[in-house]
């Protein structure tokens, strides 16, 4: 939610991955379109400082996860490139905690899991390493609330590091 309005990015339209993104105005009750980010689905996305942030995410099949990101400012209507995440992602989460954009979790483009957390200083521009997820999660949504962030995984959290996900994880 950046001034009022709510943004849904990425992901796939049809058969094609979306290069617009859906815009709903809540103070006129209506819905647009604005341009997207470079398409992929399975991207983290947050708010912050009069924008959003965007990393990761699929290009095509489950081999093409990326290490993009980018940061929309609202009030230009435009997409920047930022320095790209320490790993290519998919299906993880992101949020932001101060002036921090932090990702965790997800599936690399071989779709192995991971447990991975980095954060992105929007001052520095510059990418730090956390302390991993005690367990990998995929699919996975985060929320923070004052200096806390909570994580919840949509597929089962395994035990184990580095595991391959599978029909029947």
């Amino acid at each position: 939610m950046v001034g009022g309005r709510l943004y849904v990015v990425g992901g796939v339209t049809g058969s094609k991955l979306a290069r617009t993104m859906l815009v709903f105005d809540l103070r006129s009750g209506r819905w647009s379109t604005a341009k997207g980010p470079d398409p992929r689905a399975y991207l983290g996305v947050t708010a912050v400082q009069g924008g959003l942030v965007a990393v990761g995410g699929r290009t095509s099949g489950l081999d093409t996860a990326t290490s993009r990101a980018e940061m929309y400012v609202a009030r230009a209507r435009r997409w920047r490139v930022l320095p790209p995440a320490p790993e290519a992602l998919s299906e993880g989460a992101a949020a932001k905690v101060g002036n921090l954009v932090v990702t965790l979790g997800g599936y690399s483009d071989s779709f192995w899991g991971d447990e991975s957390v980095y954060a992105f200083n929007v001052r520095s521009r510059e990418w730090s390493r956390l302390p991993d997820l005690p367990h990998y999660g995929g699919s996975l949504a985060a929320a923070a609330l004052g200096a806390h962030l909570y994580a919840l995984a949509a597929t089962a959290m395994e035990l184990g590091r580095r595991h391959r996900a599978s029909a029947s994880s």
